[in-house]
C-alpha cells in the first residue's frame, strides 16, 4: 500500500511539476522545435557524413578500409552506449542541463577532430570521434524529452514529428552535402563547421528554452557498471559482423563467432546486472509496456532496413550505374522531400488518429519500395525509378516515424520521459549500427554465391552486382514484415481520447 501511494505521490509531483512549465512558461512550438532542432541535426548529421570522407581519410592517414571504417562505428557505438544513461542524467538533473553540455562537448570533439587533419595518427581521429559520440547521445536523448515536456497532448505530435524531422534530414543529406564539403574543402570541413553551429545552438537552447527542473524527488545512484556491459556487448557484436565475411585476416569466421559469443555471454551478464542493482542503466521494467516495447522494436527494425538501403544504393548508383554526383543527389534528395511532407503532417494527425494505424500504415509504404527495388531494379532503369523508390522511402519514413514517437512517449509516466526518448534514440542508433555492418556483410555473402553461380569472378559485373542487390532488398523487405505485425500488434491508442496526460494507465502501471 505504502508502494502505491509513492507512486501516485511522484505522478503528482511530477505532473504538477510539468503543469508550471507548460503554463508558467510556454514556449511556442517553433521557438522549441527550432532551437532544440540544431543539436539533434547537427548530431544527426555527424552519424552519416563521415561515409562519403572514408576513402580520402584513409588515404590522408595511409591505411585501409578495415581500420578506417572505424572511425564511423566509434561515434554510434559511443551513442549507443551513453543514450540511454544520459537520458535518465536528465530525468535526475535537468534535461536542458544535460541537452546544453552535449552540445558543448559534441563541438570541442568536433574540434578535435578537425585538428587531426594536421597529425598523422589515426587512432587520434577515432578518439575525437568517440568524443563527439559522447556530446552526441546527450543531444539525441534528451532532446525529444523537452518538446514532450513542453508540449500538451495537441501539439506534442507536431512537435515531434518535426522534431524527428531533423533528425531524418540530418542523416539522409550528410552524404550529400558531406560530398561536396570534402571534394573542395577537405575532409576536416565536416567538423570545421560544427563549431560554430555549437556555440550558437548552445546560445540560442539557453534564451529559447526555460529552465527544466529534475523530474525525479531525491537523488539517486548512477550505474556506470551497467553502462559498460552495454559498451562491451555492442561493440563485441558488431565486431561479429564486420568480421563474418572478412577476408584479410585468417578464420575470419572463427574470431567471428568468438565475438558473437563473447557478446551474449556479455548480454546474459548485462540483463542479471540490471536485475539486481537499485538504480539501473536501463530499467527493464519498461519492457512489460507493451506499447513501449513493440514502438521500440518496429523502430529498431525499420531503422536496420533503411540504412542498409542508404549504405548500399549510392555504391550501386556510383559503381553500377556510373550516375554522376549531380543524379546520385537527384535521388537521395527525394527522401528529405518525401518525409518533409509526411512528418509534420502524420505528427499532427496522430494526436486524433490511433498511432498503431499511421506506423502499419509507414512500414507498409517501407515494405512496397523495398518490394518494388527487388523484383525490377535492372541496369537498364531509368533515373525516375531510382527517384520513386526513394521517394516513397522518404514518404513512409514521416508517415512512421511521428505517429510510432508520439505513440511509445505518451505511454509511460512523465517521470520516465528522459528514459523513455533515451530509448527511441538507442533503437534508432541501434538500427544505424547493425545495418551498416549487416548489410554489408549479407552483401558479400550474397555476392560470393551470385559471383560461384555465374563463373563471373568480377564483383562489379552487372550479372553479379545487380541480382545480390535484388536479394538484399528482398531480405530487408523480411525485416518490414515483422515490424508490421509488430506494429499491429500493440494495441489501439486511447490516451488522444481524453485530456489527460496518464494516457494509456494499464501500460502506465505495468511500467511502473
Amino acid at each position: 500500500m505504502a508502494k502505491a501511494e509513492d507512486n501516485t505521490t511522484n505522478l503528482t509531483y511530477n505532473s504538477s511539476i510539468d503543469e508550471k512549465d507548460k503554463q508558467s512558461q510556454p514556449v511556442r512550438t517553433g521557438v522549441l522545435v527550432s532551437s532544440i532542432g540544431i543539436g539533434i541535426f547537427m548530431s544527426a548529421l555527424d552519424e552519416s557524413v563521415m561515409t562519403v570522407g572514408i576513402p580520402k581519410i584513409a588515404v590522408f592517414f595511409g591505411t585501409d578500409k578495415l581500420h578506417v571504417q572505424w572511425t564511423v562505428l566509434v561515434y554510434l557505438l559511443v551513442i549507443v552506449a551513453l543514450t540511454a544513461g544520459s537520458g535518465h542524467l536528465g530525468d535526475r538533473f535537468s534535461t536542458k542541463t544535460v541537452f546544453q553540455v552535449g552540445m558543448v562537448i559534441f563541438a570541442v570533439g568536433s574540434l578535435f577532430c578537425a585538428l587531426t587533419g594536421y597529425s598523422d595518427h589515426l587512432y587520434l581521429l577515432i578518439l575525437a570521434r568517440a568524443v563527439q559520440g559522447v556530446g552526441g547521445a546527450a543531444l539525441l536523448a534528451n532532446g525529444n524529452a523537452i518538446i514532450t515536456r513542453f508540449t500538451d497532448d495537441e501539439k506534442r505530435g507536431l512537435a515531434i514529428g518535426l522534431t524527428a524531422l531533423l533528425a531524418a534530414l540530418g542523416v539522409v543529406i550528410g552524404p550529400a552535402l558531406g560530398g561536396v564539403m570534402i571534394q573542395y574543402l577537405g575532409w576536416a570541413s565536416v567538423f570545421w563547421i560544427n563549431v560554430p553551429i555549437g556555440v550558437i545552438g548552445f546560445i540560442y537552447v539557453q534564451f529559447a528554452v526555460p529552465a527544466t527542473p529534475s523530474l525525479e524527488k531525491g537523488h539517486q545512484k548512477g550505474d556506470p557498471f551497467g553502462s559498460i556491459i552495454f559498451a562491451a556487448f555492442m561493440t563485441a557484436f558488431i565486431t561479429s559482423i564486420t568480421l563474418f565475411a572478412e577476408t584479410t585476416i585468417s578464420r575470419p569466421m572463427m574470431w567471428s563467432g568468438i565475438s558473437f559469443i563473447v557478446s551474449i555471454l556479455l548480454l546474459a551478464g548485462f540483463i542479471l546486472w540490471e536485475r539486481r542493482v537499485e538504480y539501473p542503466f536501463i530499467k527493464l521494467k519498461l519492457f512489460k509496456n507493451r506499447k513501449f516495447t513493440i514502438g521500440t522494436l518496429c523502430a529498431l527494425a525499420t531503422y536496420i532496413a533503411l540504412n542498409s538501403v542508404a549504405f548500399q544504393l549510392p555504391f550501386y548508383l556510383n559503381d553500377i550505374l556510373n550516375y554522376s554526383t549531380l543524379k546520385i543527389g537527384a535521388v537521395i534528395i527525394a527522401v528529405p522531400i518525401g518525409l518533409g511532407i509526411t512528418a509534420p503532417i502524420f505528427g499532427k494527425i496522430s494526436s486524433k488518429v490511433d498511432s498503431r494505424i499511421l506506423s502499419s500504415i509507414g512500414l507498409g509504404a517501407i515494405f512496397l519500395a523495398l518490394l518494388i527495388g527487388s523484383l525490377l531494379i535492372k541496369f537498364e532503369s531509368p533515373l525516375w525509378f531510382y527517384v520513386i523508390i526513394a521517394a516513397i522511402i522518404g514518404l513512409a519514413i514521416g508517415t512512421f516515424t511521428s505517429p510510432n514517437s508520439n505513440s511509445v512517449m505518451s505511454s509511460v509516466p512523465k517521470d520516465e520521459l528522459g528514459v523513455v526518448s533515451g530509448f527511441l534514440q538507442l533503437a534508432r542508433n541501434i538500427g544505424y549500427t547493425i545495418g551498416t555492418a549487416l548489410s554489408t556483410t549479407i552483401f558479400y555473402l550474397i555476392l560470393n554465391l551470385v559471383m560461384q553461380s555465374t563463373g563471373n569472378p568480377d564483383e562489379l559485373a552487372n550479372v553479379n552486382y545487380i541480382p545480390t542487390v535484388k536479394i538484399l532488398f528482398g531480405i530487408l523487405g523480411v525485416f518490414m514484415i515483422i515490424a508490421i505485425i509488430l506494429s499491429a500488434l500493440r494495441g489501439p491508442e486511447t490516451w488522444h481520447n481524453n485530456n489527460s496526460n496518464s494516457n494509456n494507465k494499464e501500460d502506465i502501471e505495468l511500467a511502473k
